[in-house]
């Protein structure tokens, strides 16, 4: 075995056998849970604020958006404590003297460096799969999945016919959500009635000829399909900046004394940027990572596609251009981060 595959696989044991990972798991999953716990308790209070407060039944129903929501929070907790273990473990553990110098293992320090960046980079991904995870399971147990809608525009103030129509819905097994959508495909995209039914996996039906019926039928934004596939590739989309971000703190922790020093930094630095520096920035922001990440970062994909889910037509994205250049240059400082860090680390007392 080559001294880099013994020094990860050392790596690698001692990272999942850290009590300062551990907790950092326990953190996230917590604050998870009780993020969707507490949204789920009080809508009202949902993000976005006036713009659902006549539509926070059905922002409450919808599991994607809600996941959205929930996993951002996860992810900027388990960005806060990468940011401080992996900046404070490489000074930590040479105070404590924990750390051998690798050549009395047959190790060179340039694989020793190498092994240990590549760890680093496990951290925010492990502390992410977390979020996510318990974001998924405690949305899965409160939501139900559903397309994007908003309140009719027209609705009849007659409270018979808004009975009538939630009759007529439980009696097919329908929400409102699923019978905009038809109205969508039928209407807008020219399908046939059997046809939409069919791909919206609803019964086949006739609509109601009652003006009063037809003007209970919520107005759909975007298809449940649109808002998942959206979600989706947002955190694909988080690959990218959460790679560099684990690798500028253990560039950090290279370059500063000591862990208290190191996670401060990195920390500080990040969450400054990303919270109140990029705003004021605009474009410029998206050459530094921090603005991708997608828990604090200003321009994260995921909370984009949460807003999309929520039904927020006036949310613009960025330019597939802009973008694309984003993410570029961030593997481009991840890449320098991680060159600078291996060159360095060999200079470095242990």
């Amino acid at each position: 075995m080559s001294g880099f595959l013994r020094a990860l696989r050392g790596e690698l044991y001692a990272l999942f056998h850290r009590r300062s990972l551990r907790f950092g798991l326990v953190l996230v999953v917590l604050g998870v849970l009780l993020q969707v716990l507490g949204t789920w308790a009080a809508p009202a209070v949902l993000p976005g604020g006036e713009g659902l407060a006549e539509n926070v039944d059905a922002a409450r129903a919808n599991f994607w958006p809600r996941f959205a929501q929930a996993a951002g929070f996860g992810l900027a907790l388990a960005e806060l404590a990468a940011l401080v273990l992996v900046g404070g473990a490489l000074p930590r553990e040479i105070a404590h003297c924990a750390v051998r110098d690798p050549l009395t293992r047959g190790i060179s320090r340039p694989a020793y460096a190498a092994a240990r960046g590549l760890t680093a980079v496990f951290c925010p991904f492990v502390l992410g799969a977390a979020a996510l995870l318990s974001a998924g399971l405690g949305c899965a147990l409160l939501y139900d999945g559903g397309h994007a809608v908003s309140e009719p525009f027209f609705a009849t103030e007659d409270a018979g016919a808004q009975q009538r129509f939630d009759d007529w819905l439980a009696e097919r097994g329908m929400n409102g959500g699923d019978l905009a959508a038809w109205v969508h495909l039928v209407e807008e995209e020219g399908l046939e009635g059997p046809e939409a039914s069919e791909s919206l996996g609803i019964p086949v039906f006739e609509l109601p000829e009652d003006d009063d019926f037809y003007s209970q039928i919520p107005y759909l934004v975007f298809l449940e399909d649109e808002v998942a596939s959206g979600v989706r590739q947002a955190l694909r989309q988080a690959v990218p900046p959460l790679v560099a971000l684990a690798l500028f703190a253990f560039l950090l922790s290279i370059l500063l004394p000591t862990g208290a020093l190191a996670s401060g930094a990195a920390t500080t630095l990040v969450v400054l940027f990303s919270v109140f520096l990029a705003p004021e920035m605009a474009d410029k922001a998206g050459f530094v990572f921090a603005d991708w990440l997608p828990g604090m970062g200003n321009d994260s994909a995921l909370r984009i596609a949460r807003r999309i889910g929520d039904g927020f037509t006036d949310t613009v994205p960025p330019s597939p251009e802009a973008l694309a250049q984003g993410l570029r240059w961030t593997w481009i400082q991840a890449a320098v981060f991680f060159a600078v860090a291996t060159s360095l680390f060999p200079r470095k007392r242990l």
